[in-house]
């Protein structure tokens, strides 16, 4: 009975994806961590081929973080059942024309067919990026050697910085690609999930008359359950994998999480491209992991010539640096007395997660909105007084875009959605009481005509 009830502890456990998150909540909340700010966040691609994803064992080196993937999120997120999941993660309602991207190409030596792009401008504040990910792909391993040669790549450019894959195998300047980590090639950093004998792949070339004979063998040595769709599950095999990750992902094998950096300027403007393509065929899916927050900078001083530089995080203008326009709000502006009533939604101590209990309203509020085409909102973040004010500012700020970014999921077009943070200078409750502090840790949402 004890192993039994371990046992559905263990495979029980499975990796929980949300697709809802916009781009840029991803990018900014997710994805970027301490000495760095993003802005100008762009995606192509498909809204299923990017979430957010969360496991309950770091199995795969990451409990949490970002999952991009060259088709449907959801084929993979779920027990590996198969040698090959196929999706799109182009958009061809929004690109009708495909265009290769050139880098991926350069770095395969091969042609994309379906790709996903994350780009985003950055500015950090010390000398060195850090960030860690994980390649994943269908490919594996039946395709290692062959011309479908998935590839994932980091393009950084910015501040006469040439441009620069920063995704590499450790030590090299190899590319993380299908054909260069893998069973074979640098196995230590590679984790299998292959347990399947994919017939079809000696359906031609020079193989099918030394297989073609041993078929009936095959079926005897392998479950035949899976005979008409060209492969065999070979249980023996499965045996030896990680069960959790057998059980939890589709995709045929991992690298181990690996770590990327580079020495750029503090306080400069820089770009980064994240990369991921099928290549030689639009099918077999690849995917790439990304570790929450891990994405950011710090002081080296082991650089050559280094040099000690200023904090310029109180004085610098990050809304020009990214070419973004203030927009300055005015309290004269009257809020619409309309029938459509909010309450304010209030957050935990230090948090701007978005509580459950108000997603409910937000979605109402939404609905609102599409049916009101003339009104704007302005949302208002709020702080309680524990901390530096300038800390503060920041909060308030998130917890005002954390709204708009939710607001953003359900249709509603940013344009009409004007955030400002206060930090602790508006409450409205005593902030030397526990009830007080929770009340004005808080957003404040107001209709207005355009």
């Amino acid at each position: 009975m004890i192993l039994t009830f371990f046992g559905c502890m263990l495979f029980g456990q499975a990796i929980k994806v949300d697709t809802s998150f916009s781009a840029d909540y991803l990018v900014e909340k997710m994805l970027a961590g301490k000495g760095i700010r993003v802005g100008n966040v762009r995606m192509t691609g498909q809204k299923h081929s990017i979430c957010y994803f969360e496991m309950d064992t770091n199995v795969i080196g990451m409990k949490t973080g970002l999952m991009l993937s060259t088709g449907n999120i959801y084929d993979i997120a779920k027990e590996n059942t198969l040698p090959g999941t196929s999706g799109t993660a182009w958009d061809y309602t929004k690109n009708k024309r495909y265009k290769s991207d050139r880098d991926l190409n350069s770095l395969c030596r091969g042609i994309t067919y379906d790709q996903m792009i994350l780009e985003f401008d950055f500015v950090p504040f010390d000398n060195k990026i850090i960030f860690n990910f994980a390649f994943a792909s269908e490919e594996y391993t039946e395709y290692v050697g062959s011309k479908f040669n998935d590839v994932f790549a980091f393009m950084i450019t910015g501040d006469g910085l040439k441009k620069k894959n920063l995704a590499v195998i450790p030590g090299t300047n190899e590319p993380i690609t299908i054909n260069n980590i893998n069973q074979k090639n640098h196995s230590e950093l590679f984790i299998d999930n292959d347990y399947f004998f994919n017939y079809s792949v000696f359906k031609s070339g020079s193989y099918i008359s030394k297989f073609i004979g041993f078929k009936p063998v095959l079926n005897k040595l392998f479950n035949s359950s899976h005979r008409s769709k060209g492969f065999y599950c070979v249980e023996a095999e499965r045996r030896k994998l990680n069960q959790v990750i057998v059980s939890n992902l589709g995709f045929d094998g991992l690298t181990r999480v690996l770590h990327a950096s580079c020495i750029v300027k503090p306080w400069k403007l820089y770009h980064l491209k994240i990369a991921l393509g099928d290549v030689g065929d639009a099918i077999f899916d690849s995917g790439v992991f990304l570790e929450e927050n891990s994405f950011i900078s710090e002081k080296d001083t082991t650089v050559k010539n280094f040099s000690e530089y200023p904090d310029l995080y109180a004085t610098i203008d990050f809304d020009s640096i990214f070419g973004l326009k203030k927009v300055q709000l005015s309290d004269t502006i009257p809020a619409i007395e309309e029938q459509f009533k909010i309450t304010d939604i209030n957050f935990d101590t230090d948090k701007y997660i978005i509580p459950d209990t108000s997603k409910i309203e937000l979605d109402m509020l939404a609905t609102y909105l599409l049916s009101h085409k003339s009104f704007n909102i302005t949302i208002n973040g709020h702080t309680d007084n524990q901390g530096s004010r300038d800390y503060n500012i920041e909060l308030s700020e998130n917890r005002a875009l954390a709204v708009m970014d939710y607001l953003a999921t359900k249709g509603i077009d940013k344009t009409r959605l004007i955030t400002q943070g206060y930090s602790f200078d508006i409450p409205v409750a005593d902030n030397t009481l526990v009830k007080g502090r929770a009340r004005n840790r808080r957003v404040e949402i107001k209709i207005h005509s355009k």
